[in-house]
């Protein structure tokens, strides 16, 4: 390959991947909101549950110098929020007990009808992707456990946002297309946990109907 086309693939992956970050920091920051305010509502064993769970994550500190651990209190309050909880612990308590309403739902497959992929599921494995890119940007391939699903490069083709238009996406690595299709399935999940449009712009084409088809 030449340098022209390995720039281009050089920039294709850096924009996606930050595109990518963005994206899944969105997702984050509605997914806790939600959960704050859906608690507020919560009752029985998850709320104990979910006491039982900020207690053990309460904050600690080491100092080194004097070889001590120390641990802090947290206070029990009747009207917690457990805004403490971090996204990937929210993902993990909820999916066991599936009591906050606005997280259960599926988004659609965009290449195979009638196929669906439920919320904790994609999360998941869009966190997955997220915690590898954070150590490896220019990491080579993904894992299943990784990917909500690899889209064709006709659906790719059809789904360009602005960030990519004056590139030849043609030459995208596979691995760039792994994460631009996780990239495009955050986007379809956000659109559908806040009945909001969407956060991408595409080339071509109403990108709100186009991922609710």
């Amino acid at each position: 390959m030449d340098n022209s086309k390995e720039k281009i693939v050089f920039q294709l992956r850096s924009l996606v991947v930050v595109r990518y970050f963005e994206i899944y920091k969105y997702l984050e920051e509605k997914t806790k909101n939600i959960f704050i305010e859906e608690v507020k509502n919560i009752n029985g064993d998850l709320k104990n549950k979910l006491y039982f769970f900020y207690g053990g994550c309460a904050n600690h500190s080491i100092d080194y110098s004097k070889n001590t651990l120390t641990m802090y209190d947290r206070k029990f309050n009747i009207e917690e929020d457990f805004h403490e909880f971090s996204f990937n612990q929210i993902i993990k308590i909820c999916k066991n007990d599936r009591k906050i309403e606005k997280f259960n739902f599926n988004i659609n497959s965009m290449q195979v009808k009638q196929e669906e992929f439920d919320f904790y599921s994609s999360c998941i494995k869009c966190m997955n992707m997220r915690n590898k890119l954070a150590h490896e940007v220019l990491r080579e391939n993904f894992e299943d456990e990784d990917i909500i699903e690899i889209l064709s490069d006709k659906n790719i083709e059809e789904n360009v946002i602005i960030d990519l238009e004056t590139l030849d996406i043609k030459l995208m690595d596979d691995t760039t297309k792994q994460i631009y299709s996780n990239l495009l399935y955050l986007n379809k999940i956000i659109m559908q946990l806040t009945s909001s449009n969407s956060l991408l712009e595409f080339i071509r084409g109403d990108e709100e109907s186009k991922c609710l088809n």
